[in-house]
């Protein structure tokens, strides 16, 4: 899905399902709803929610202008495990989520080169291990970060700057709060990619509940 999983209130969401709907005609224009129409849409709930999604979740849509999720509406538990789905009315064809807002609390640490200088302005990543959700921010001069994720719940988090990458953390946050869980190592960028004397790269996988599922990082 698009977007960092923020919304248009500056909150952050956890996802449940999601689907892009999006319809052309045969020359490739886009259709939409006619004005005082409604369509039903009908989101399969993941995997992993499979038999304990709530019985409502609110429905968010992606606004592309401010790269922000927008709620509207609420979606219906429907269908049995393993075959369920979150289903509503909308007014309007765009990407579709079926989230519910989650208490945020902070990771924080520094990025650092392989010989251990800070390094500004590198991105940093979270992803829910336990969850679907992301986040991103930028270090400071410094090297140093603060990055928001979801409170009590385990964390990847990688950091990259345009030709390196770190290999990945997973940390376990704190309650909610503004007491941020702090790394135990800095993150360090290891392999350049496309620089002198590259040629490989350190790839880790992260399997998720169903061994199907991985993230690749």
């Amino acid at each position: 899905m698009p977007g960092d999983y923020t919304t248009s209130v500056g909150t952050v969401i956890e996802s449940f399902g999601a689907m892009e709907v999006n319809f052309k005609d045969n020359t490739g224009a886009q259709l939409k709803l006619t004005t005082g129409q409604t369509a039903t849409i009908r989101i399969p709930v993941s995997a992993a929610n499979q038999g304990t999604a709530a019985a409502t979740m609110p429905a968010f849509y992606y606004n592309a202008s401010t790269g922000q999720w927008v709620q509207e509406g609420t979606l219906t538990l429907a269908g049995t495990a393993p075959n369920q789905y979150y289903e509503g009315t909308v007014t309007h064809f765009s990407y579709w989520n079926a989230d519910q807002v989650y208490s945020t609390t902070c990771i924080s640490g520094r990025v650092v080169d392989a010989s251990g200088n800070p390094i500004a302005n590198a991105r940093v990543e979270t992803q829910g291990r336990d969850y679907n959700g992301t986040s991103e921010t930028y270090t400071a001069a410094n090297g140093t970060f603060t990055v928001n994720a979801k409170a009590n719940s385990m964390v990847i988090i990688t950091a990259s700057t345009s030709n390196a990458l770190s290999n990945s953390e997973v940390v376990t946050t704190g309650a909610a709060g503004s007491t941020c869980t702090a790394l135990s190592s800095d993150l360090k960028l290891g392999a350049i990619f496309g620089g002198v004397g590259s040629g490989s790269a350190k790839i880790k996988l992260t399997w998720g509940t169903d061994p199907s599922i991985s993230i690749l990082t």
